[in-house]
């Protein structure tokens, strides 16, 4: 027994020490590190930032559902469809579309040329339909449960020649001494503006301000027009202050932007729908992209960031400014709100100074996120 206990100890006592091991053991652990080298740093990123539950706003907008009879984008789409059969007869037939718009925008209808009225005239059908489409109490142009990267916002971008067709219909209102009517295609391009934002993305916030200040340009030059009258202006003021209710809040701006984010990062495909917004140089081999990827611990690190971030936006972004926490002023890459001792965060969740040193850290969340950075001061724009 001891004979055995004593060979036991011996290889213990000799073999098993590193300056010991033969040069094949050495490569098997070698070997070992080396592999799990990428998978340790990839937890180590993953875990660094606490997994915190989603806000309850966010199931909230999620569950939210708009039948087509009671959706604008029902009609939008329809009006789009029209118009982009115009588009494309004015291309096969070497029809060349009016370019004086900032001229008549200006100097008002009598400066409209003739290529100016045909196209008017030639969207009328699709007018109608588009201005059916304004008189909806309801607008959801995609269900934020389906938003990626790479969902196209095609009917929001036509929703500005859709503006701009309105704002050339009222100048020709006005000049014909019509101001009931001018007012009526004021409204129109005011309430598409908010219909554009409603459950949209940061981009839908800035084509549907965009619009707002076109129909805030024309609203003036109605509203300046000798022969509207105070009762005019009265109703006009109610209608705007009611149709401004369409317009989205903010911090249903910022769960949809972190929706997009997360539905697309959640995708088995996400690496290629990233390349929309990182795009990796030619010479750089695929695989050698998807390793950094998975050694940066994405998608969860993303993901996860993206939840902190938007936990520390929503809880300030609709208060008054005088009640919200301070904005922090060093963070060059995400809208961050300061948070203290008496800050009441959610169970994990990061402290602002701890929040700005993640995204700082995170070389694909703070390049999806970088465009949030104006976000609220564009918001106040529009509200000035």
């Amino acid at each position: 027994m001891n004979s055995a206990q004593d060979s036991v100890d011996g290889r213990f006592s000799s073999g098993w020490f590193p300056w010991n091991w033969s040069a094949k053991t050495w490569m098997g652990v070698l070997t070992v590190i080396v592999i799990a080298i990428p998978f340790t740093i990839r937890a180590v990123l993953i875990f660094s930032i606490p997994s915190i539950p989603e806000p309850p706003q966010v199931a909230a907008l999620l569950a939210e559902e708009i039948s087509e009879e009671e959706n604008a984008f029902t009609e939008y789409k329809q009006a789009t469809e029209l118009r982009l059969k115009i588009v494309e007869r004015y291309r096969t037939q070497s029809i060349v579309e009016p370019t004086n718009f900032d001229l008549v925008f200006k100097e008002g209808w009598k400066s409209a040329d003739d290529a100016m009225i045909r196209w008017i005239n030639d969207h009328k059908e699709a007018l109608e339909i588009w201005s059916k489409g304004t008189l909806k109490q309801k607008a959801m142009y995609h269900a934020p449960k389906d938003l990626r990267f790479d969902t196209l916002l095609t009917l929001l971008q036509e929703s500005r020649t859709f503006a701009r067709l309105a704002t050339l219909n009222e100048l020709r209102c006005l000049e014909e001494g019509n101001t009931d009517e001018a007012w009526e295609w004021c409204q129109r391009t005011y309430r598409i503006g908010g219909h554009g934002t409603h459950r949209g993305c940061v981009i839908a916030l800035l084509l549907g301000v965009g619009i707002h200040g076109m129909a805030s340009q024309g609203i003036q030059k109605w509203a300046e027009h000798p022969s509207v009258t105070n009762t005019q202006l009265n109703t006009a003021m109610k209608n705007i202050q009611s149709d401004f209710k369409l317009y989205e809040v903010r911090s249903n701006l910022l769960i949809v932007e972190y929706l997009m984010v997360r539905n697309t990062m959640l995708e088995k495909d996400w690496k290629k729908k990233m390349e929309n917004v990182i795009p990796w140089p030619e010479a750089v081999p695929s695989i050698a992209a998807k390793s950094f990827y998975f050694v940066a611990g994405e998608p969860e690190r993303t993901i996860r960031c993206a939840r902190h971030v938007l936990a520390n936006q929503i809880r300030e972004i609709d208060k008054p400014l005088g009640q919200r926490k301070e904005k922090m002023a060093k963070s060059p890459n995400v809208m961050l709100f300061s948070t203290d001792s008496s800050t009441a965060l959610s169970d994990g969740e990061l402290q602002s100074e701890q929040l700005k040193r993640v995204v700082e850290s995170s070389p694909i969340f703070k390049q999806v996120i970088v465009h949030t950075m104006g976000f609220d001061d564009t918001y106040l724009r529009m509200l000035v």
